[in-house]
């Protein structure tokens, strides 16, 4: 029952952001405080484990950053995230798109970590 729980959180999580970010003007700082929302959500409603809590908030936001830079990617032919890539003096923009869905992920750890810091106490 834990797995299906994951897996709920998982696909609620990555729906979410999805909807957000591609009908709204969602700024990317948003992200933020509607993980935490989410956390709070699993951790209560769902009552997913801190340590699944992190993991789903990265790979959530990992993922759909990467999936959603790739198909601006696939859209503008690529000549975007090709100057972006010259630009900072990256060999492949395929780099780019990796270490932004990275940074993406990141922060999102980062706002699953302060939710469980805070719910610890």
């Amino acid at each position: 029952m834990s797995n299906l729980k994951n897996i709920l959180f998982f696909i609620i999580s990555i729906t979410v952001q999805f909807i957000l970010s591609y009908f709204t003007d969602f700024h990317w700082t948003g992200f933020l405080m509607l993980n935490i929302g989410l956390c709070f959500m699993g951790y209560y409603i769902l009552s997913i484990t801190h340590k699944s809590i992190l993991y789903n908030s990265f790979m959530s936001v990992f993922l759909l950053w990467l999936f959603y830079a790739f198909w601006i990617n696939h859209n503008n032919e690529g000549i975007m995230y090709s100057r972006i890539a010259m630009l900072f003096n990256i060999p492949n923009a395929y780099i780019l798109i990796f270490v932004q869905a990275l940074f993406g992920g990141l922060l999102s750890l980062l706002s699953g970590w302060v939710f469980v810091r805070w719910n610890s106490k």
